[in-house]
């Protein structure tokens, strides 16, 4: 049951920071092209979209490592001690600087707006600001305290952060976080340019750049997978393969509904949508993490348990010598 929890858990932790990555990207984007062209309306609403998402991601974050510390405290312990107490302090800094421009950017603007004040372009400096460090400091963290909680061999000695981002398996782990982040923030851009109350034409300007921005990112997710699935522990890719039963069923359950995603996808970047067209895509996204977070679980689970069972006998070889 705790297992369960633990995926369901995690999935909605990794969409809520998905949302909250890359969104300020497009909102800063928005902004630009508004500033010099006339005000877009779709800049504010997704911004303090951005900025609910890191709160949720964070509490959702939180749960999510009390459940696994129930599982492998003893694994993640030693992951965590690799790198310096300040790391994890200067990360709770930066959530708080992202989500300070984030909410920041919104209030400033919707009340030069309501004032009917000139906005500067430059405002677009926050939400960029608030995505880059997010992505920068977040994605590449949790990767290393997941593969290295792994590696035993690791394990008692200083980890440098910006040396381990050099890792092929952690810059695969980011890079394919980074391309799901576009994706989510695609359809977050269609979303509101169908929920937001502004013509026609406009709506369908931002469906359209929305799709195709997480059509592009998806079909290049396809790409860093496979790239990923030939630098993951060796162990992990044998799990996935057919090596368990559980992680087999959930990446191939991963790849067919990563299928379904690209035909919905399609459907959004070539033609009009509607809001349950979109809701059908989000729906089929979050299968394809749901599963794709369950056969890494498994897969992470089945390492685990095989440290822990080789510990065990040299323990037991140790006190019989």
């Amino acid at each position: 049951m705790l297992e369960l929890l633990s995926v369901l858990v995690l999935t909605a932790h990794l969409l809520a920071m998905n949302l909250a990555t890359a969104t300020p990207l497009i909102v800063a984007g928005l902004h630009w092209w508004g500033a010099t062209r006339g005000r877009d309306p779709l800049a504010v609403p997704l911004a303090r979209l951005s900025a609910q998402a890191i709160v949720v991601g964070v509490l959702l974050g939180v749960v999510q490592l009390a459940l696994a510390w129930h599982d492998h405290a003893l694994l993640l312990q030693q992951a965590f001690e690799l790198l310096p107490v300040r790391r994890y302090w200067f990360g709770a800094t930066e959530l708080i600087f992202s989500w300070a421009c984030l909410v920041g950017y919104a209030r400033a603007v919707a009340t030069r707006q309501a004032a009917d004040k000139t906005v500067s372009a430059w405002w677009a400096l926050l939400p960029f600001a608030a995505a880059t460090n997010l992505a920068y400091h977040f994605p590449p963290l949790f990767a290393m305290l997941g593969v290295y909680g792994t590696r035993p061999e690791s394990w008692g000695k200083p980890l440098s952060f910006v040396a381990a981002l050099g890792d092929p398996e952690i810059g695969g782990l980011w890079l394919h976080f980074l391309l799901a982040s576009a994706t989510v923030a695609g359809l977050a851009l269609a979303w509101c340019a169908l929920r937001t109350k502004q013509p026609d034409h406009n709506a369908q300007r931002g469906t359209l750049a929305g799709g195709r921005i997480a059509l592009g990112a998806t079909v290049l997710q396809l790409v860093s997978g496979l790239h990923l699935l030939s630098v993951v522990d060796e162990r992990a890719r044998d799990s996935l393969l057919g090596g368990d039963l559980f992680g087999t069923l959930g990446f191939a359950a991963a790849l067919v509904a990563t299928v379904m995603l690209l035909h919905r996808l399609a459907s959004i970047a070539l033609a009009e949508t509607t809001l349950a067209e979109l809701r059908g895509t989000a729906l089929t996204l979050m299968l394809v993490v749901l599963c794709m977070v369950g056969s890494l679980q498994a897969s992470r689970r089945l390492i685990h348990n095989q440290i822990l069972n080789e510990e065990k006998r040299e323990t037991t070889s140790e006190l019989s010598l």
